[in-house]
């Protein structure tokens, strides 16, 4: 998964679209385009959802697992991820560096939610 998809997968775990209908047009550096466009959720859904359990969501979602998935495989795809998106990879462009601490830093905030649930 490249960079720009996982950047993608974050911006879209983090938008908050409950009162609007939220579009968003992605390009990429080779010209190809894609577009995402999210529907309002259920108001009934949306209030009877638990915060810990958006917050959980998300956590998979920066993990790239499968909601519910157990702590071996939340490990290994932490691991993965880690070795794929870490900074020292990106030393020599400033931006994409910022990028992958954002991420990182974003996996280590899942990772050990997950280990603190899971008692590791």
């Amino acid at each position: 998964m490249s960079l720009f998809k996982r950047i993608k997968n974050i911006v879209r775990s983090n938008l908050n679209c409950k009162n609007q209908n939220c579009s968003s047009d992605f390009i990429y550096e080779n010209g190809c385009s894609f577009e995402n466009t999210y529907s309002e959720p259920d108001e009934i859904t949306s209030q009877n959802e638990d915060p810990v359990t958006q917050k959980e969501k998300e956590y998979f979602a920066n993990l790239e697992v499968s909601y519910g998935a157990d702590f071996e495989e939340i490990k290994a795809s932490y691991k993965r991820l880690l070795k794929k998106y870490h900074p020292d990879k990106f030393y020599g462009d400033e931006k994409k560096l910022q990028t992958a601490q954002e991420v990182v830093k974003k996996l280590n905030i899942a990772y050990n939610y997950f280990e603190e649930k899971y008692n590791k």
